[in-house]
């Protein structure tokens, strides 16, 4: 069993052609269809996530700290 990664367009008439390479051979296959759908490519404001999580000290700071622990192990 191989796997194949293939672009194809659905017509109107829910059908689609896939052109597949040459090292296919003619014959009888199998073949198992997984399909992403197409979403919108509206941006995304990541920034209404901000300030939401409720964290219990300052984030520099946290973040400071944890690369300073790096610091302390080295001789």
């Amino acid at each position: 069993m191989q796997s194949l990664k293939i672009k194809a367009e659905v017509k109107q008439d829910h059908t689609m052609t896939a052109h597949l390479p040459d090292n296919i051979a003619a014959g009888e296959y199998e073949f198992i269809l997984i399909y992403n759908e197409k979403t919108a490519d509206k941006p995304v404001d990541l920034m209404k996530y901000s300030g939401t999580v409720d964290w219990p000290e300052d984030g520099l700071a946290y973040q400071q700290s944890i690369r300073n622990e790096w610091d302390l192990d080295r001789p």
